[in-house]
């Protein structure tokens, strides 16, 4: 079956194709009540060397380069069991996201926080927030660094509210109503296609021979063939 013959049927069954439709849109616009929307919040946290001795008022930005390596290792960190079965315990259903800016070279670690609930996926990343710069310093100490020479961390940004996340909503609505419409057409071509069956088959039936139609009648006999007839049995009336 081709692209055309599908937009013939459409077009030939039309009535039923719009009650499909109707019918899934009802069922799109039932789905998007109850799919709950999810919030996020999210922050950015970028590693900064200890201060140099030497010279304590040099700014300590112009050294980032040689910390890439550690935020990797501090995020592998983050997205350890231990952390997540933490963080469930504090707020559960929550998920989370730690990951370096690809973006940049600098050593910079994005955090991000989702729930369905605001509240929670702030709370999820206050605690965030709160377990990294713990991970770097138990990192440090376990290699015997010295707190005046570890590194520390400073938040670049973090969201004051969590902002609602629609993408993934809009993703969902729109595969359903996708595969919604994908059914809508198959039916009415299957439907079609019954109905035309059946039409063929009753057709068939009754231009088939030897089958007289019940609706027609015998034909009745012609008076001039009952008087040759009746001639030939009585000769003796010629």
């Amino acid at each position: 079956m081709y692209l055309r013959d599908v937009f013939v049927i459409c077009l030939r069954r039309w009535p039923l194709l719009l009650l499909a439709l109707v019918l899934s849109a009802g069922a799109v616009y039932a789905a998007a009540q109850r799919v709950p929307p999810s919030y996020r919040s999210e922050a950015a946290v970028v590693l900064v060397p200890p201060r140099n001795a030497e010279f304590p008022e040099q700014n300590r930005f112009l050294e980032l380069g040689g910390l890439k390596q550690t935020a990797d290792i501090l995020v592998r960190s983050m997205s350890s069991s231990s952390t997540a079965e933490e963080i469930e315990a504090e707020v559960p259903d929550a998920e989370y996201t730690v990951l370096p800016d690809f973006a940049t070279s600098a050593p910079v670690i994005t955090l991000e926080a989702t729930h369905e609930d605001p509240e929670l996926a702030e709370a999820t990343l206050r605690l965030l927030l709160e377990r990294l710069p713990a991970d770097l310093v138990e990192l440090q100490e376990s290699v015997n660094i010295r707190p005046s020479q570890q590194i520390t961390q400073v938040v670049i940004h973090a969201d004051d509210e969590a902002e609602p996340v629609l993408r993934a909503k809009v993703q969902v609505l729109s595969l359903l109503a996708a595969a919604l419409l994908l059914v809508s057409v198959l039916a009415v071509a299957l439907v079609d296609s019954l109905l035309r069956s059946r039409s063929t088959r009753r057709r068939s039936r009754k231009g088939r021979p030897g089958k007289p139609d019940a609706t027609d009648e015998p034909d009745e006999p012609d008076e001039r063939d009952e008087r040759d007839e009746s001639d030939e049995r009585d000769p003796g009336n010629a």
